[in-house]
């Protein structure tokens, strides 16, 4: 898949929905885990910004932009920051959760995908 990468803010978003599209095009819970297994992203169940879409998120935008980047994500948005200065992140995009992904954490969190937990 070719994904643009953008870099203004509403640019920035379009970069994140592009990658989240990879998940986005499968209908059921499952499909997701299997691309996710497949690209050998783990994470942890319940942790927002360990779990496996914002592993795997953060490996396409760096792959994407040479940014490393902080990826929050919850069953309503997904937010990718700057990686934390002095305490302090800048929000580059947020996107709600695509409604396959959102089911796939709520799966993943109930321990439904034991071999993508690292």
């Amino acid at each position: 898949m070719s994904v643009t990468v953008h870099s203004d803010t509403a640019d920035r978003k379009a970069t994140l929905c592009a990658i989240l599209a990879e998940l986005d095009s499968y209908v059921l819970a499952d499909q997701v885990a299997d691309h996710l297994q497949t690209a050998g992203i783990k994470g942890e169940p319940g942790a927002c910004g360990d779990c496996p879409i914002s592993r795997f998120v953060r490996q396409r935008w760096q792959q994407l932009t040479d940014q490393d980047v902080c990826v929050m994500t919850d069953s309503v948005g997904v937010y990718v920051y700057t990686v934390p200065a002095a305490d302090r992140a800048v929000l580059l995009a947020m996107v709600d959760t695509p409604s396959v992904v959102a089911s796939f954490l709520r799966c993943f969190d109930a321990h439904a995908y034991p071999d993508l937990i690292a």
